[in-house]
């Protein structure tokens, strides 16, 4: 492996790649996200874990799920959010092995929570991947993008508070 190829490999999930939901709801991971499963997760390379989230799917790692899966039986039985929270993620999510064509099966469910259709958009998040429908993706970068210093300084803000 290149140098360049092992220090993308080290970056995790970057990048956003167009892609299209064929009538079976497959879609087809990156061929550079592909590279990254398997460096980074060697035997369990070719299981992800889908979790519904705001406006898109999560497609995480099976190493990566276990740790949320942790902090998530880790929430209060007596927090009325905490089970409302649980109950949404496990009453949605699938676990999904990639076909040779390296795709992963959607569910109707979660594509109707995501509102994917037929142009979808992976989005790499370092140790996870997003699914987002075409549309979502543009609004979101568009509304990201036009107010970035304050939401950077109110991430940053925020992230001294919690230190």
């Amino acid at each position: 492996m290149s140098e360049e190829m092992a220090t993308e490999v080290s970056l995790g999930f970057t990048g956003n790649y167009p892609l299209k939901l064929d009538s079976a709801l497959r879609v087809a991971i990156p061929a550079k996200f592909k590279d990254v499963l398997e460096k980074q997760y060697g035997e369990e390379s070719s299981q992800v874990v889908l979790i519904p989230d705001l406006a898109k799917i999560k497609v995480l790692p099976l190493p990566v799920w276990r740790r949320l899966q942790g902090k998530l039986n880790g929430l209060s039985d007596f927090d009325p959010n905490s089970e409302d929270y649980r109950t949404f993620i496990f009453g949605n999510m699938a676990l999904c092995s990639l076909d040779a064509q390296n795709r992963v099966k959607l569910t109707p469910g979660l594509c109707g929570l995501a509102e994917l259709e037929k142009e979808a958009v992976f989005v790499g998040r370092q140790d996870m991947m997003e699914i987002w429908s075409a549309d979502k993706w543009r609004e979101f970068t568009k509304a990201t993008a036009s107010n970035f210093r304050n939401v950077m300084a109110e991430v940053f803000r925020n992230s001294r508070s919690v230190s």
